[in-house]
């Protein structure tokens, strides 16, 4: 645990129906501590993206909405999470609830 890393979870959905593939994904990470889940959200860019917004998900998280697409990044305490939507119907409402969503789990699982 080098870097602080003590587990993870990584999940996709893929609808293939035409016209275009719509993806889901979602990931979350818990480190030793707050400060490496920080960094690890710093680590992902978003932060320094000039489109990117602060978001109210977990104790500091950002949004970055790209063309079709939307990224919400954040940590909660000593977990750090992700979770995209790309070419899904209202992506941004999509990504920021479901977010919202997995952050209350991650927040009753530290209980």
């Amino acid at each position: 645990a080098r870097v602080g890393l003590l587990s993870g979870y990584y999940a996709v959905y893929r609808d293939t129906s035409p016209p275009y593939w719509r993806t889901i994904t979602s990931t979350s990470t818990v480190f030793t501590n707050r400060n490496r889940a920080r960094a690890w959200v710093k680590g992902t860019g978003i932060t320094r993206a000039r489109n990117a917004r602060r978001a109210t998900v977990g104790d500091a998280g950002w949004i970055l909405t790209s063309g079709d697409a939307t990224a919400v990044v954040w940590h909660q305490g000593r977990v750090a999470a992700q979770f995209s939507c790309e070419k899904v119907a209202r992506h941004r409402a999509v990504a920021l609830a479901l977010a919202r969503k997995q952050q209350r789990r991650i927040a009753a699982a530290l209980r």
